[in-house]
């Protein structure tokens, strides 16, 4: 196995295409179908159970969850929220992330005040952030008008 120069190996260079001048990094042609039959089998574990028999598929979704345990401890352990709320993709798989998180957020938090913290799915869907960014300028322009004033450009005397 050769090195490719940039950290990969050849063998991992040829598994992984290439994007295109101008397209985003992604998955084209067979792999991107690949890619969305595995979200689609994702999705049947949140829509109505069909793959909660796939023995493979709820160990990776159980592995999934403790990683997002991992990250909520860490969230916890140096800001002591009550609750970290979950969204997107996570959102969907709740049901079966979120009791693994769960259980390793309580097994690595430090304080015990931080053991009060817990895991909720949201339930504003994947467009939720763009609406509350898009709100949280409107609300800024709402309180102080001339703040749009700040970005237009000035007359100058002549």
């Amino acid at each position: 196995m050769a090195c490719s120069g940039d950290g990969t190996s050849d063998r991992h260079r040829r598994r992984l295409p290439r994007p295109r001048p101008g397209e985003r990094h992604g998955a084209r042609g067979a792999d991107a179908a690949r890619l969305r039959t595995r979200y689609d089998r994702i999705r049947s574990l949140g829509d109505d159970g069909t793959g909660a028999g796939d023995r493979r598929m709820m160990q990776v979704v159980a592995q999934v969850g403790q990683w997002l345990g991992l990250g909520g401890s860490i969230v916890a352990n140096l800001f002591n929220p009550r609750l970290i709320v979950i969204g997107g993709y996570f959102a969907s798989l709740a049901e079966w992330l979120l009791p693994h998180g769960q259980d390793q957020l309580q097994r690595l938090v430090v304080a015990a005040p931080a053991a009060q913290c817990r895991f909720v799915a949201s339930t504003l869907g994947f467009g939720a952030a763009s609406r509350g960014a898009a709100s949280m300028v409107v609300n800024r322009i709402i309180d102080d008008p001339t703040t749009i004033m700040d970005s237009l450009p000035r007359p100058t005397a002549y």
